[in-house]
């Protein structure tokens, strides 16, 4: 009798053996007429096979998905096994699920009610792995359906396999409904202040199971990281006149952000309603940035209105950019989201300058992707931000400072 190349007697799909192939045994040695005879009847059966499989085919499609084999592993002669290694190996998660509920159940009409399949989708999923990797795994007999040793060395592996995965969808839940997860954040000096202490307050209350990673920096230092994806958001400015950010990030704005002038309480403008950039021409200025692009908006700002500022000194602590004001040091630009907590023996005005007023924004990484405790920040800041501005209008309209 010829046998396939898997070494089992050629079959067509509902079991009968192919005549063709019989033919050709007897004709053993003989000469080109049996060939052709026996070429014909091959010819015939590999219709009749082909229009099996087509029909098996749907309706496996039907019952559990589409689980036919690569095209590469349905050609003639193909042997269980045979191929790319890698293509071999990279095993259906869904196969291994039935195949361990063979296992569990000890017959494949059980596995079938348990997984509910039929049986013929539950028989065609393993013949499809046997396929696969090139090995019987599961033998049927009297009392059921019993592993060979390499089925039970591959439902060892699945029990680990599907054990991961499943505690990896868990893990993707809670991270989903923010019960789990990490958010890295970062955001600048002035926003260090109020609105993220009050922001990260807010979060941890709402959820406290996800862990935050804070890092501080200008805009010149938060970029980068979001870039390489070591920030998962971060809070960024742009300032009138200042190059744009790169289009790669998203930005979401939160708020206008407004610069105003801190001056010491008994200064000659501090009873003045609004002061213009040009009056201060004659100050000494206390610049609350150090390093970065940031340092150049001031002196920008000063010679749109014809003079060069002098700065007497430079700190990234706000408090001492208060302080020295407070004591009579020099002048200082306050943001609109510090006012809330800009200390009481400091007159705060409105500024006539242009470009000293800033857009505040959210980045995010390149990608669609939106991590839930980044969308979950986005909304806190929004109201943060929202309650800031009004602090703000009821600091100035206080008259906190003035001689």
């Amino acid at each position: 009798m010829a046998r396939e190349p898997g070494g089992e007697p050629a079959q067509a799909a509902g079991g009968a053996r192919d005549p063709a192939a019989g033919e050709q045994h007897r004709a053993g040695g003989e000469g080109q007429g049996q060939d052709g005879a026996g070429q014909r009847g091959r010819e015939r059966w590999r219709r009749l096979a082909a229009a099996a499989e087509h029909h098996q085919g749907r309706e496996r499609r039907d019952e559990v998905g589409d689980i036919e084999e690569p095209a590469g592993r349905r050609g003639k002669g193909h042997r269980p096994g045979e191929g790319d290694q890698a293509e071999r190996f990279m095993l259906d998660v869904r196969r291994l699920r039935v195949l361990r509920e063979v296992a569990r159940r000890g017959s494949f009409t059980a596995a079938a009610d348990a997984l509910a399949y039929t049986p013929s989708a539950v028989s065609q999923q393993i013949a499809a792995l046997e396929r696969q990797v090139g090995a019987i795994l599961v033998e049927r007999g009297p009392r059921g359906a019993s592993l060979t040793e390499p089925g039970r060395v591959l439902v060892a592996g699945a029990e680990e396999v599907l054990g991961r995965l499943a505690a990896a969808e868990g893990e993707l839940a809670a991270i989903a409904g923010l019960r789990a997860g990490l958010l890295r954040l970062g955001w600048f000096a002035t926003a260090g202040a109020t609105l993220m202490p009050r922001a990260i307050a807010a979060f941890q209350r709402r959820h406290p199971e996800v862990e935050l990673d804070l890092f501080e920096g200008d805009p010149d230092a938060c970029i980068p990281k979001l870039r390489a994806r070591e920030l998962g958001l971060a809070l960024v400015y742009q300032f009138e006149y200042a190059a744009p950010m790169g289009t790669d990030l998203e930005q979401v704005p939160l708020v206008h952000d407004p610069l105003y002038i801190g001056l010491p309480a008994g200064h000659q403008l501090a009873g003045q309603d609004r002061v213009r950039l040009g009056e201060l021409a004659g100050e000494r200025w206390i610049q609350g940035v150090r390093h970065g692009s940031t340092v150049e908006v001031l002196p920008r700002a000063c010679r749109l209105v014809g003079f060069e500022p002098h700065v007497a000194f430079q700190t990234d602590d706000r408090i001492a950019v208060e302080g020295l004001v407070a004591a009579g040091v020099g002048v200082a630009l306050i943001p609109q989201l510090t006012l809330p907590t800009v200390r009481s023996d400091v007159a705060v005005r409105p500024l006539e300058a242009a470009g000293l007023s800033r857009e505040v924004r959210a980045a995010l990484p390149p990608g669609a992707y939106r991590p839930p405790a980044a969308a979950a920040m986005l909304a806190i800041l929004r109201e943060v931000c929202d309650a800031l501005v009004a602090e703000a209008a009821e600091r100035l309209r206080a008259g906190d400072g003035r001689g």
